[in-house]
């Protein structure tokens, strides 16, 4: 019989193990997703090594070999200093050119209906935070196509109110739809990284801090080599709620790539690296799965 409590290595390996931690977690509203390109990528969207390449290309100049922090901060400083907004209307041309949008089109992304599925709220619990580090807000928009009221919350500030679902985009946010206002701001190159890792007092950085110290996080479409995110992930390590309870991960990710690097990175800052076959079925299969199982345990 499962447990509510994962104490070694192969409680997080067993899928029907791990399925039913989560359902667990889900009916307490201690589950928070955390979401990166990787759910984007499949509509046509670039991933941030291509949005450069793209915005260079804008230019007719074609990239030194750098990092994508560097290269992102040299664009940026060359072309757009001290105009944000020429800034941001340059990185949303680049991020939506050619990509089509409407409901047939995101309903057909497994992932995304599998990651609606765990937000969308019932009896049998809701996610309690989704924090997203992608500009688009595709999600809300899948979201409010089934009538749910999003709230998108991108600058330091913000009101609380009611929603449905209320989306976080700590690196900012760029609207599909561009008669929005987009963020004041996005975290882009490694002068923006830099600032926000660099201050331990930052508004997002203590609210994501508590958050992923108090629930079981779930990422999805993250690499994990955002410095922002490393930087976060270090932090939660020895802090997490679950040292209580000596839970063998705080977190879990999910790749289809069995990369050994990776594996380590992730697990060595108290996330489990959860191999699976096909990120199209397997992955939305298993988290139709987890909200399956928290229904059936509320009954």
């Amino acid at each position: 019989m499962t447990t509510a409590i994962m104490t070694s290595k192969d409680d997080f390996r067993d899928l029907d193990q791990l399925r039913e931690y989560l359902a667990t977690q889900l009916r307490q509203g201690r589950l928070t997703l955390i979401l990166g390109a990787g759910i984007s990528i499949p509509f046509a969207l670039p991933d941030w090594v291509l949005l450069i390449k793209r915005l260079y290309s804008t230019k007719h100049v074609k990239p030194t070999k750098d990092t994508p922090a560097n290269l992102a901060e040299h664009f940026r400083a060359t072309y757009y200093k001290n105009n944000s907004p020429g800034f941001l209307k340059a990185v949303r041309k680049a991020l939506y050119g050619g990509v089509k949008v409407d409901f047939d089109i995101l309903r057909r992304n497994k992932t995304l209906v599998g990651i609606g599925s765990l937000i969308m709220a019932s009896r049998r619990g809701s996610t309690s935070d989704v924090y997203t580090f992608n500009f688009d807000n595709l999600l809300e928009l899948y979201l409010e196509y089934h009538g749910f009221v999003t709230a998108s919350l991108y600058n330091d500030r913000f009101w609380g109110g009611y929603a449905d679902a209320k989306i976080f985009h700590p690196h900012g946010m760029l609207p599909f739809d561009a008669s929005i206002a987009p963020s004041k701001d996005i975290v882009f190159d490694q002068a923006s990284y830099s600032a926000v890792v660099g201050k331990e007092n930052n508004p997002w950085r203590q609210r994501i801090l508590t958050s992923m110290r108090a629930n079981t996080c779930l990422f999805i479409g993250l690499s994990g080599r955002d410095m922002n995110l490393d930087s976060l992930l270090y932090s939660v390590k020895d802090h997490h709620a679950s040292l209580d309870q000596n839970t063998a991960y705080w977190g879990v990710t999910f790749s289809t790539a069995g990369d050994a690097v990776a594996r380590t990175r992730w697990q060595e800052r108290g996330i489990f690296y959860h191999q699976i076959k096909n990120y199209d079925d397997d992955l939305p299969g298993f988290l139709f799965g987890v909200c399956q199982e928290a229904a059936r345990k509320s009954k």
